[in-house]
């Protein structure tokens, strides 16, 4: 089952037509917090956390997949960031 997420309705309606993602496993957000969409995307997901999270933006974004894959999850991104600073990592 594949939960994404998109930045406005536009982007949501696109990954609907042209990817077959289902509209109440994307969450648009435009206006969360990534606590809000961190809680948000659990509770799509029926309270459990993520087999496998994709990061394709970097900076937040990938500390939200990090939050969100389960612990023996898969965590991939394909953004090089200078500097990234994760609690587990120090």
């Amino acid at each position: 089952t594949i939960f994404t997420v998109a930045g406005s309705e536009k982007s949501a309606q696109f990954m609907q037509k042209e990817l077959g993602i289902k509209k109440k496993r994307i969450l648009i957000y435009r206006g969360l917090t990534i606590e809000q969409m961190e809680k948000q995307l659990i509770e799509m997901n029926e309270g459990r956390l993520f087999d496998a999270v994709f990061d394709f933006v970097g900076s937040e974004m990938k500390n939200l997949c990090l939050k969100v894959a389960g612990f023996s999850g898969h965590f991939s991104t394909c953004v090089p960031e200078e500097s990234f600073d994760y609690p587990i990592w120090k």
